[in-house]
């Protein structure tokens, strides 16, 4: 079971692992994370609780000849000992997987899938194991990790232009947001596109799936600097022509008919 909030990994997910769960994952980062710490955490909080317990009853049951009377308590903790008290091993854990240890929990997933830069950016990075994902293969939203400022008045937005503007980014991110405009994506449909500036050329690479992943349309190119804008439409257009707009419709349709049932 994985969880995820984006029909784009959703649908990425299932073309690569059709016999996964793909379940619906709400809430801030951390919360995001807590609901993936918390089964386990519990669990293993209530092994704790059960040994100390054990341990009790046991001493309890010591009739003086250094022989107890306690056996296996019926919840797999007999012999199970633990070097930390229950108090020392919660001090050692961090603030989410405290938070996570009191959290009820729907669902039980077993992996969550999201962006790398959000985990980073709120320091939990180093309370998960993860695997990171090739961008050129599980491929991001168009304009994923770009940052846009805007100004109301044109003399404030041209000095911000002229302090910020990062023009490898505003090509790479003009081809992605172009493919998606041609193609008439959007947040209903599982698209991916992602650009990379090398030397003369924008390598970008696009995914538009059906929803259950089991359809696809997939292509690469590089593209000419010089006339970026201009390529990334003729892109589109071959994708469009390969089923590409057909999906993303197909998508736009069945999100109507989801929202209508709901």
């Amino acid at each position: 079971v994985v969880g995820t909030s984006s029909l784009r990994r959703r649908a990425q997910l299932l073309a690569r692992r059709p016999e996964i769960e793909v379940e619906g994952l709400r809430g801030n980062v951390d919360t995001r994370v807590e609901k993936l710490l918390a089964p386990s955490l519990q669990r293993e909080h209530e092994r704790r609780v059960g040994a100390e317990e054990a341990e009790r009853e046991g001493a309890d049951g010591d009739d003086g000849d250094g022989e107890s009377d306690a056996g296996d308590d019926g919840e797999g903790h007999d012999g199970e000992a633990f070097e930390q008290s229950i108090e020392e091993w919660f001090d050692g854990l961090a603030e989410v997987e405290r938070r996570a240890l009191e959290r009820e929990v729907e669902t039980e997933y077993d992996a969550i899938c999201l962006a790398e830069a959000g985990l980073a950016r709120s320091g939990l990075l180093h309370h998960l194991e993860y695997e990171r994902l090739a961008p050129a293969e599980f491929v991001p939203a168009p304009g994923q990790g770009a940052i846009a400022v805007t100004a109301l008045d044109g003399e404030v937005a041209e000095t911000v232009h002229t302090a910020v503007d990062h023009p490898p980014s505003r090509v790479e991110t003009t081809v992605e947001r172009t493919v998606l405009s041609e193609l008439g994506g959007g947040c209903v449909a599982p698209m991916g596109v992602y650009a990379r500036l090398q030397g003369e050329v924008v390598a970008v690479v696009a995914r538009v799936l059906s929803q259950d992943g089991t359809e696809e349309v997939a292509g690469e190119r590089e593209l000419p600097v010089e006339r970026h804008a201009e390529a990334a439409v003729e892109f589109a257009a071959d994708l469009a022509a390969d089923g590409a707009k057909r999906l993303v419709q197909q998508a736009a349709r069945e999100s109507a008919d989801e929202a209508k049932r709901e």
